[in-house]
């Protein structure tokens, strides 16, 4: 009994230090989805990462632009092996080519156990939508039996999708995807972290002379940026450095395309540096981007 007991806690042991790893390994290519990322892992370590793999499943649902393909891009290039599902109905219109192509990946999952079977835009490949009888039902009804077989032989299925109740139903019974997880915007931390991350190479080092200082405006842009995503704020980086080059070179904007030639990298010289003016006017392009469509009106924060 003692013996049964030290074997247990020497398993748990191990499966702490594999998902540690792991959780170590991600982190330097994902930043703000701490909390989601590390809740993924406490299931992966009870299933795939056990000593005695088994599988498991999770439906991982949140707005657009929020990092969900970015963590399971991140999942994927760790140690972890992950198998992509494909979209079946992409495999043409002869009868039953779909369901054939649904069969395929979800035996070439089964031959990889353990392993973690990504399932990127869950709902283009079982839309609750689907008419009884089509193709697209029969693929659900299919994926739905192919999951909780699978859940059996080691594979753990994390499917993502923006709005959990547009996956079929079938293939969110118990057994299947029964199991749900909101990814939420990025907290104002996360924000800041993701800000810091993308503006690496637009800011002076964090130790240099104006680095402090660069990193207290990151930390007011993040808090003033209100329900953008993880891709947002990408988007603010790029447009704040967009403006730092129409400022610092603007011979590069009329530049004609015959001049290819000519043209090398001692033209564009050392990266630009955005200004704060030009940070807070990126931020506020975004946000109204984003809000305009939607009627919501953009106010400029102090």
């Amino acid at each position: 009994m003692a013996s049964s007991t030290a074997t247990d806690v020497a398993a748990d042991a191990t499966a702490d230090a594999a998902a540690d790893a792991l959780l170590s390994r991600i982190r330097q290519t994902l930043v703000g989805a701490d909390d989601t990322l590390v809740a993924i892992l406490r299931r992966l370590k009870a299933t795939i990462l056990a000593p005695t793999p088994s599988g498991g499943a999770l439906l991982l649902h949140g707005p657009p632009g929020c990092g969900k393909t970015a963590l399971a891009r991140a999942l994927d290039a760790s140690s972890v092996n992950c198998v992509w599902l494909g979209l079946p109905h992409a495999a043409g219109d002869r009868i039953g080519a779909a369901e054939s192509a649904a069969h395929a990946q979800l035996e070439a999952a089964r031959a990889a156990a353990p392993c973690v079977l990504l399932v990127d835009e869950a709902v283009a490949v079982a839309p609750a939508a689907a008419r009884a009888g089509s193709a697209e039902h029969r693929v659900a009804l299919q994926l739905a039996e192919g999951f909780e077989t699978l859940r059996g032989a080691g594979v753990f299925v994390l499917a993502l999708c923006r709005d959990a109740a547009a996956v079929h139903p079938a293939v969110r019974r118990d057994g299947a995807l029964d199991a749900a997880l909101a990814m939420r915007a990025p907290s104002p931390a996360d924000r800041y972290a993701i800000l810091r991350k993308h503006s690496a190479a637009l800011r002076p080092a964090d130790d240099a002379p104006g680095g402090a200082a660069a990193l207290r405006l990151l930390r007011r842009l993040a808090d003033d940026a209100h329900g953008l995503c993880g891709a947002h704020l990408a988007g603010v980086c790029r447009q704040a450095a967009q403006a730092a080059i129409v400022r610092e070179k603007p011979h590069l904007l009329t530049r004609r395309a015959g001049d290819d030639d000519d043209y090398g990298s001692d033209d564009i010289g050392p990266v630009c540096l955005p200004t704060a003016a030009e940070w807070r006017t990126a931020l506020l392009e975004t946000r109204e981007a984003m809000l305009g469509p939607l009627g919501m009106c953009v106010v400029q924060p102090d």
